[in-house]
């Protein structure tokens, strides 16, 4: 593997129309922070396709009869590091849904699907550009020199969004039908089900967009520290998440739940004020302990017995439209442990379905009327050399031929009040909302 290093940083997606072709990727950290954000990944000449849909896998669409984490196991095995020494060494860049979540943890999904997209996806690279933020470098790995030299001279390329299409988004629930959905899970709560759950409504706007013009209005209005930009032939996925889901390092697992949101100021002393409040507030500090208490069970699952450890309790975090409550949570894994036992004990992340997590995966699909499909599964990367880093896909969105897709939600407990919990999936939908209509601007 020929490695090229840049003695600077280059921006990212600019870099990614350079290389950008059917199942190419984009994994983007345009905002450091604590320790995370501080690479920008590229990926592109995928050699060849994993996933998993109607009950399936495939590798480049040819039917394989195995379980897919078993597969996608095998496939890790058979791979050997490129030794690079960086980060990510080659590796699969893709997802994990939601829906496949669902099915690990065996609740049935009674709702109808609106996006026809995988349930897992995964493509295999050994050619990739990585951008290193906190050294302020860039590594172009690959063999290709029209590449290379593409990429020496990539300049800011400022893609003309002012005539990117608008549409008009509607969801799946009237504020009146959230709201009742939040009373829903209080009554679950008062009688005993479960102590928090994740409701979301998902919006659809309907109509032709093109999906590099709208992603980028979205790594404007909502830059982040696990944005990505995933093409799927003929799909699109544009995240902007701020939360990690779990990354490994060596032996090292760690999760970083938010829980506790509340909006953004632009002034700085009522910014100031509004942090406050989030870091005092009761009901997100509760909110935040139940998804720890649940975190750290699920670690302990895969790790060595006495190594999980709470890292940080409560930190309040800036972001570009919201304020978040987050904890890092950490533990030693077990020696030999496969990705595929790691996803099976923990998948999908507590922090979007609530404690305790079956029960609560129950209630929100008899509450929410529409499959939740990547919303709250994961997107990143598994490497060649054991590292993986993988988000909670919120703030995500999906683009095919019929228009475009969101959720937006958040965690329900007993003090919850259904009109502030309207306001606050709006809040957090505040960037995406304006990135596709216009309007807020």
């Amino acid at each position: 593997m020929k490695i090229t290093k840049l003695d600077y940083e280059i921006d990212s997606y600019s870099a990614y129309l350079q290389v950008k072709d059917k199942n190419t990727a984009l994994l983007e950290s345009s905002f450091m922070v604590k320790d995370t954000g501080d690479n920008s990944i590229i990926v592109f000449n995928p050699q060849f396709i994993v996933k998993y849909e109607k009950g399936h896998s495939y590798i480049n669409n040819m039917l394989v009869e195995k379980d897919i984490l078993k597969l996608l196991d095998e496939l890790l095995m058979e791979k050997k590091p490129l030794n690079t020494g960086l980060v990510f060494d080659g590796g699969f860049v893709g997802y994990l849904s939601y829906d496949f979540g669902m099915e690990i943890m065996n609740v049935k999904n009674n709702n109808p699907i609106n996006v026809n997209i995988p349930d897992v996806y995964f493509a295999y690279f050994e050619d990739f550009i990585l951008i290193d933020h906190a050294n302020k470098c860039t590594y172009i790995c690959t063999e290709d020199e029209k590449v290379i030299e593409k990429i020496k001279g990539c300049l800011y390329i400022n893609i003309d969004d002012k005539n990117c299409n608008r549409v008009i988004l509607r969801s799946n629930f009237t504020k009146e039908e959230f709201k009742e959905r939040v009373e829903g899970v209080r009554e679950y709560i008062r009688c005993g089900d479960t102590y928090q759950v994740n409701i979301s409504q998902q919006f659809l706007g309907e109509g032709s967009l093109n999906p590099h013009e709208v992603y980028t209005r979205f790594r404007k209005v909502n830059y982040g520290p696990y944005n990505a930009f995933l093409d799927l032939d003929g799909s699109y996925i544009l995240s902007t998440s701020p939360e990690q889901f779990l990354r490994k390092r060596g032996n090292l697992i760690t999760t970083r739940p938010i829980k506790g949101t509340v909006r953004k100021s632009l002034v700085y002393e009522e910014n100031k004020a509004l942090k406050e409040y989030l870091y005092s507030s009761e009901k997100c500090r509760s909110e935040l302990l139940m998804i720890i208490d649940l975190e750290r069970n699920d670690l302990s699952r895969i790790c060595i017995p006495g190594t999980v450890k709470v890292e940080s309790l409560f930190e309040v975090e800036e972001y570009a439209t919201v304020n978040h409550l987050v904890s890092t949570i950490q533990g030693k894994l077990l020696k030999d442990i496969s990705f595929s036992e790691i996803i099976k004990g923990t998948f999908p992340g507590g922090s979007i379905t609530g404690a305790p997590k079956l029960r609560s995966m129950e209630v929100i699909d008899e509450l929410e009327n529409v499959s939740r499909g990547i919303y709250t599964g994961s997107i990143g990367y598994i490497s060649n050399n054991g590292n993986f880093d993988l988000n909670i896909a919120i703030r995500t969105a999906v683009i095919n031929d019929k228009g475009v897709y969101y959720n937006v939600g958040g965690g329900i407990v007993w003090d919850s009040d259904p009109e502030d919990e309207y306001e606050e999936t709006l809040h957090k939908g505040r960037a995406i909302y304006k990135a596709l209509t216009g309007k807020g601007e």
